[in-house]
């Protein structure tokens, strides 16, 4: 193979390389493609355990909403059982 040929490959290569990783990079962080906007909650009430999906942002919304002085994070109110004893479910 000629010469000039091997090189338009290799930058051809390298190009198409870089921008999977910017694709890859992009989806994997802040907002891109496939990251969720939802938070699961978990009602900690012993007799509901009920666990729904609340969007992210009207989750930060009520959190600063409610966020006392002391900076503990704030129960939200279950809709199946009313109690102030919904949290994030931790991965």
């Amino acid at each position: 193979m000629e010469e000039g040929k091997k090189k338009m490959i290799m930058i051809v290569v390298i190009v198409a390389c870089l921008v999977a990783a910017g694709i890859i990079t992009y989806s994997t962080r802040s907002g891109g493609i496939g990251v969720t906007t939802a938070v699961w909650l978990k009602c900690r009430n012993a007799d509901c355990e009920h666990e729904w999906q609340m969007d992210k942002e009207d989750y930060a919304a009520y959190v600063r909403e409610h966020m006392g002085s002391t900076r503990v994070q704030p129960a939200i109110i279950c809709p199946k059982c009313g109690e102030e004893s919904g949290y994030p479910v931790e991965e």
